[in-house]
């Protein structure tokens, strides 16, 4: 989570392993938010990854957040 809250790091697991541990901790807002800055980084190709997977991910967790 430091290494988020201070860079844009270059790599798929940065992102997708605090969005799994936060969602397991029910902490929907900070797995969105972070789900955000991975699609942002995707987008502006600062690392190649399927950005499908993030886009996914935050649909998913928006709905948890809706339904709790």
């Amino acid at each position: 989570m430091q290494i988020l809250s201070k860079y844009i790091p270059h790599g798929m697991v940065y992102y997708e392993r605090p969005t799994i541990i936060l969602e397991r901790m029910a902490k929907y807002n900070k797995a969105v938010a972070i789900c955000n800055v991975a699609i942002f980084a995707l987008e502006n190709r600062l690392f190649n990854a399927d950005i499908e997977l993030f886009r996914k991910r935050k649909a998913r967790l928006e709905k948890k957040m809706a339904t709790s």
